[in-house]
């Protein structure tokens, strides 16, 4: 324990502010560099150094997840550094440090929480950080989503525009049909219809659309190739066999969530998901829930919502059992829904798990 280093970082695009301490040692040490290659590299010579030398010092460092990933977590990991990245939205924030932050105090304040976890025990707010392959996998199917999103608000400001304008499709045409595509196209051709300011923005709207259309099928491909893979396949085919669960929420499932087997129980992966209630109780009132905390991945709570009604339209029995917890009350139609969503979810966890109980994980044998 002598030659414990707590390193606490505030990462910014230029530099990394640090402040440390020793064991023994209550003085913070602070220091900054540049966030480059060779300077990271100094960085970390410095932090072993203060300890000893790299056969005598323990270097653990702390940092807030953010936009930068986890390649400072890959850097400092290879070279023989412990590191834990943080939650943000765990650190407790006192009304004093809110009203006077800047790098040097938040340096600090992660210093300081890493030091209490190592010497006293308290919870460290640390998040997993997934393997370069899972990073991969979500990229593709993140981007996958994106196009997806933008493509339907692009259509939310076409179908804007026509309103504004008064246009309605013609009778019989089905929106986003040939016919309903080749109406569009000839309105933004100008005319009596349209005014040439309004039919060049319809125009735009349009091209935009055309690209992203096929961004969303390529993309839809790349899905499609890496659910087929050795990786993902047994799984994709194990989750689909569910009612209401296509290969993209199987993927979004597998690569946003990773090895299962992290959740030791039902209620650990609800909580994830943000589909746990909140709690809010103290005193006589200790007990009180509230709603959902919404907190994890947005991304598969869509998906888990989309495939719940789903499975609404086609399963009587889930449709029973949805009104069932309605009790006839269309206020009590969201709880129902996130009910069914946490059912869902817990189903394919188990599914992914009995799966696994016969094949490695699906990350276990590639490249961490």
């Amino acid at each position: 324990m002598s030659h414990l280093i707590m390193v606490g970082i505030d990462v910014h695009d230029k530099n990394l502010v640090c402040a440390w301490s020793t064991v023994h040692d209550d003085t913070v040490r602070r220091a900054v560099y540049r966030n480059d290659f060779m300077e990271i590299a100094r960085m970390i010579d410095d932090f072993f150094e203060a300890g000893g030398g790299r056969g005598q010092a323990q270097v653990h460092v702390a940092y807030e997840a953010s936009g930068h990933g986890f390649n400072l977590h890959d850097r400092l990991g290879a070279a023989g550094v412990s590191c834990s990245v943080l939650a943000p939205s765990r650190i407790d924030r006192s009304v004093k440090h809110r009203s006077c932050k800047n790098d040097r105090v938040d340096a600090k304040k992660l210093m300081e929480i890493l030091r209490g976890h190592l010497l006293a025990g308290t919870e460290l707010p640390a998040i997993w950080a997934p393997g370069l392959k899972q990073r991969d996998d979500r990229e593709l199917v993140r981007a996958r989503l994106t196009f997806a999103r933008d493509l339907t608000r692009t259509k939310t400001r076409i179908r804007s525009l026509l309103k504004f304008h008064g246009l309605q499709p013609p009778d019989g045409v089905t929106l986003w049909s040939a016919p309903y595509h080749r109406w569009l196209e000839r309105l933004a051709a100008g005319g009596a219809e349209l005014a040439d300011g309004a039919a060049e923005a319809l125009t735009s709207h349009l091209q935009i659309m055309t690209t992203l259309m096929d961004e969303v099928d390529r993309l839809g491909a790349a899905v499609s190739r890496l659910a087929r893979s050795d990786t993902h396949r047994r799984l994709v085919e194990a989750l689909t066999t569910i009612m209401g669960v296509g290969e993209l929420t199987a993927m979004v499932f597998l690569a946003e969530l990773g090895d299962l087997r992290r959740f030791p129980n039902r209620r650990k992966l609800a909580a994830f998901l943000g589909l746990a209630p909140s709690q809010h109780g103290s005193g006589e009132t200790d007990g009180r829930t509230g709603r959902i905390t919404r907190q994890g991945s947005a991304r598969i709570r869509g998906l888990l919502c989309q495939a719940v009604w789903v499975v609404l339209g086609r399963d009587r029995a889930v449709s029973r059992r949805h009104a069932r917890i309605m009790r006839g009350d269309p206020a009590r139609k969201k709880k129902a829904t996130v009910a069914m969503m946490r059912k869902l979810a817990l189903r394919m966890r188990a599914i992914v798990l009995e799966v696994l109980g016969a094949m490695p994980g699906p990350y276990d044998a590639l490249p961490a």
